[in-house]
């Protein structure tokens, strides 16, 4: 089923994507988001840091491999979780503005 938010014009998304800056700019979910952000991005740096290391030095590379794939996956979980909780704010002020 598709949000009413996804049935919009561009010119009404533009609209509710500035007041959701607006109105969310300085919030506990603003900043909660932003920290999954950090987190998904750090996870994605880190285990590419990991496989190039794995794969130049280590003789051990199974258990790094595992390790690697799964902070891949995790940080993926992340962006994943941030877009659906972006996408369900955008279209509760969406519904709050319908008209």
């Amino acid at each position: 089923m598709k949000k009413y938010y996804h049935t919009l014009s561009k010119e009404n998304k533009k609209a509710i994507k500035e007041q959701y800056k607006k109105e969310y700019a300085n919030s506990d979910v603003a900043t909660r988001l932003l920290r999954l952000k950090i987190y998904s991005i750090a996870g994605y740096l880190f285990s590419i840091i990991l496989l190039a290391y794995t794969f130049k030095f280590e003789n051990n590379k199974i258990g790094s491999i595992i390790i690697a794939s799964t902070l891949i996956s995790v940080s993926t979980v992340y962006v994943i979780g941030i877009i659906i909780v972006k996408n369900r704010i955008l279209n509760k002020i969406a519904l709050k503005n319908k008209k």
